[in-house]
């Protein structure tokens, strides 16, 4: 009579477990890198696209009005503006977002205005960049 083996031992049930736990431990890390960059990207898309958002409007305010009226306008959504010379500097803080917003007149040249957006995501655990957008405006 031939005997034909039909199942695994109990050894190469072991020997198979263990070369699996041990690519399982060598790859885990990967995963979590690439879960944490992921996060991390989708952080910056959200900030990059929200000082996207706000550069817009400041640009839509400059082709109707001169700068001293748009940062009235703006004061509206970003309250208590702060002016310092030549520079203007307005903040908002939402539920999601820090938003700074600073308007530098006759920068880099008389009669055009230097206008920077940073948008900083509040919960950001993994440290990610901020949103930022700067264009050189030339108001009304």
């Amino acid at each position: 009579m031939i005997k034909t083996k039909l199942g695994m031992t109990f050894v190469e049930v072991i020997v198979a477990m263990a070369i699996f736990a041990i690519l399982i431990v060598a790859i885990f890390p990967a995963f979590m890198l690439g879960i944490k960059l992921n996060a991390v990207s989708k952080i910056q898309v959200e900030t990059a696209t929200a000082s996207q958002s706000v550069m817009e409007e400041i640009y839509a305010y400059s082709v109707a009005n001169n700068l001293a009226d748009s940062i009235t306008a703006l004061s509206a959504t970003y309250p208590s503006p702060v002016t310092v010379g030549s520079v203007t500097t307005l903040t908002k803080t939402t539920a999601d977002y820090t938003i700074v917003i600073v308007l530098t007149a006759d920068s880099p040249s008389i009669g055009m205005t230097n206008a920077k957006v940073n948008v900083t995501k509040l919960d950001n655990p993994y440290g990610a960049q901020p949103g930022q957008a700067e264009t050189i405006l030339i108001f009304r």
